[in-house]
């Protein structure tokens, strides 16, 4: 009893259901490992073994053909741009665009540029709109990009998110005629021009909030200028308008009926826009903050409107009236 417990005892086999056997074919030709199952009888032979194995390869080979063909199918095919996402940004329609700035009226229209108008736009006045919004509308001027960079570039603006930039709402853009336009947030206060030129009071804000709003705007680019500042109810300031501004010609800003008051002296001469005459627009924009005057502003007399001058000839030691020429409307409270 003993001797036989101690005793190595074989393993059982696997009872074969049927009289079947499993058997490995190796295929020679393909180099694939195939296995089959063969339900009863003898192993193939070698003349078998060359037939399936051929069977095999020939499938093979058809099926990369066929993949082959569809690939080339694709790349054939024009794809699509590539359109932001679907929730995070809207692609309005001209009409939807229009009828929210009263056909681009003279009255909405906030600041014209050599690149672009800005109008202020009123989305859902009609009846059958559920959601009401507050925006501005860039309306860009004729470019030279295709529609494909146009939409990189609104992609790229609407990946962009900072405390200090105004949302990108939507666009609207199609082959064709229509003008290009960028559709952003609107701010509770709007523009600070309007806060610091459009009130029949004159200026509210106190010298705090203009502290503010220049630190919140310390961020220059192409055409800035006062009308692309949003402000908060907080005063905090938001830039809008920013992104798709093309190479502008030099005739075109030599001939240009519109507002160049935020433009260098260079920029006027040789038709050039570079970081240095950005770094002049916002002196501008600083300077109007501090008189709270607009720059050439026809209202005043004429040895006044250009703002760089004024200031400059008032900062002079002689003159000792550079105190006179800051905003007095403005509280001075903690100052």
């Amino acid at each position: 009893m003993e001797q036989r417990l101690s005793s190595p005892q074989p393993l059982p086999l696997p009872s074969h259901q049927g009289g079947g056997a499993l058997k490995a074919i190796d295929s020679f030709k393909s180099g694939i490992a195939s296995v089959s199952l063969y339900a009863s009888g003898p192993a193939p032979d070698v003349a078998e073994q060359d037939a399936f194995s051929s069977v095999e390869y020939e499938e093979l080979e058809g099926l990369k053909h066929r993949v082959g063909l569809m690939k080339e199918q694709c790349s054939s095919i024009p794809q699509p741009l590539h359109l932001p996402p679907t929730g995070l940004i809207r692609n309005f329609t001209y009409e939807e665009i229009a009828a929210a700035c009263h056909n681009f009226s003279s009255d909405r229209c906030m600041s014209e540029r050599l690149s672009s108008t800005i109008y202020s736009a009123s989305f859902g006045d009609d009846a059958s709109s559920a959601k009401k919004f507050e925006a501005t509308v860039t309306r860009l001027h004729s470019s030279t990009h295709g529609l494909k960079e146009f939409i990189n570039e609104v992609n790229t603006l609407a990946s962009l998110q900072h405390p200090h930039l105004c949302k990108l709402l939507g666009f609207h853009a199609c082959d064709g005629s229509e003008p290009r336009m960028l559709v952003y947030e609107r701010l509770c206060h709007g523009s600070l021009d309007r806060q610091l030129f459009g009130r029949s009071d004159g200026s509210s804000i106190d010298w705090n909030s203009r502290m503010k709003i220049v630190i919140c705007a310390a961020a220059m680019y192409n055409e800035f200028s006062a009308a692309n500042i949003q402000i908060d109810e907080d005063f905090s300031a938001k830039l809008s308008g920013y992104g798709c501004v093309g190479r502008i010609p030099e005739e075109e800003i030599s001939s240009s009926s519109c507002t160049v008051g935020n433009l260098s002296v260079e920029t006027l001469e040789k038709g050039i826009l570079t970081p240095k005459s950005n770094v002049w627009s916002f002196g501008i924009v600083l300077l109007e903050l501090l008189t709270g005057r607009k720059n050439l502003d026809s209202h005043h007399p004429k040895e006044e409107r250009n703002l760089v001058k004024w200031v400059h000839l008032l900062g002079r030691p002689e003159s000792r009236k550079l105190s006179s020429s800051m905003c007095r409307r403005a509280s001075v409270e903690g100052y």
